[in-house]
């Protein structure tokens, strides 16, 4: 079957979890799903998700043998779980695994996710904010300017900033940690110096210039921040 509803084989995957956990078995059926019928891994996703909230190796595992063209309504049900219970670790998993394979995807949900932060936790937390728009942007750069360091706001709209990587973002944060050592208040409470900060986004600051320490190829060649790189 491949209308993406649930197959009695799916089920059986789904119950052989639940019964013996990440055992080989239970890879091994994935793995021959993905090949005589890919569709089936998002209608395990999506059925994982369901019954089970807890994260797994075997959960990791279907989404990186997800098709591109199932993200979509493999997102639409992680945020359905989210709404409801933003604990919820396999949805979050979700969003952790779409922020690096489709981040584009995530566009549409990006203000939502920022609300929920449902990787509060995890050094991804933020990896979603990739696919931020302007205008959420322009919302993180007034939270940042305004929130007391340690209100939980200033992290994630500085988190968020730093993952966004366009200019504007960036240089919002370059002037408020810089302020923030002019004024030696609370600088110590920020968890990295700036340039480690910077560092982290794939950046450095070099004679008021921003530098891009990666590029998309992989090369490690710095190069200047024009208009036409944001």
């Amino acid at each position: 079957m491949k209308d993406g509803s649930m197959t009695p084989y799916v089920d059986q995957l789904v119950e052989a979890f639940l019964q013996e956990r990440a055992s080989q078995a239970v890879f091994e059926q994935l793995f021959a799903i993905s090949s005589c019928d890919p569709k089936q891994i998002s209608v395990f996703v999506i059925a994982f998700m369901e019954r089970i909230s807890e994260g797994s190796t075997v959960l990791g595992t279907a989404f990186g043998l997800l098709a591109m063209e199932n993200w979509d309504e493999v997102i639409q049900a992680a945020m359905k779980h989210l709404r409801s219970n933003p604990a919820h670790e396999g949805a979050a998993d979700a969003i952790a695994y779409a922020s690096l394979q489709c981040p584009d995807k995530l566009s549409s949900y990006v203000e939502e996710l920022f609300r929920l932060q449902p990787n509060e936790n995890a050094y991804y937390s933020a990896w979603f904010c990739r696919a931020a728009h302007e205008k959420d942007i322009e919302q993180w750069i007034h939270t940042l300017h305004d929130a007391e360091v340690n209100d939980p706001a200033f992290g994630h709209s500085l988190n968020a900033l730093l993952e966004a990587r366009t200019e504007p973002a960036l240089r919002a944060v370059i002037e408020r940690i810089e302020r923030l050592h002019r004024d030696g208040s609370q600088a110590k409470a920020v968890r990295h110096p700036l340039d480690l900060l910077l560092e982290e986004a794939g950046y450095r600051l070099a004679e008021g210039e921003l530098e891009q320490l990666q590029r998309e190829d992989g090369l490690h060649r710095p190069t200047r921040f024009r208009s036409a790189d944001v």
